[in-house]
């Protein structure tokens, strides 16, 4: 924060991670920001089913968003995985490419 001359941040995304353990021990670090007051909403970056799943076992706060890869030509909810994020509370914040050649 201090290098962004700020004394705040609206958003901390946490990037997916092989590891469920390193994911939950990120996540509290994430949580004790948000707690502080340093960070308005924390979320995540490409996390699958299992990933989420994994980390909404010991999560105190709910993430935010989970920002992933989606398209038009992947369907409204490709995989289900919009539709688990959000029964649990985790909305779908998609990025995807523009002008390129369809699936």
């Amino acid at each position: 924060r201090s290098i962004l001359g700020v004394d705040t941040v609206d958003m901390w995304l946490l990037r997916d991670s092989p590891n469920c353990d390193v994911m939950r021990a990120q996540w509290a670090v994430l949580e004790e920001a948000r707690d502080a007051g340093k960070v308005g909403s924390i979320g995540l970056v490409n996390y699958c089913e299992k990933q989420l799943s994994c980390l909404l076992e010991t999560a105190r706060i709910t993430p935010a968003v989970n920002y992933y890869y989606l398209h038009v030509g992947q369907g409204p909810d490709a995989g289900g995985l919009r539709s688990f994020g959000e029964k649990r509370g985790v909305r779908t914040f998609a990025y995807g490419a523009c002008g390129e050649a369809g699936p």
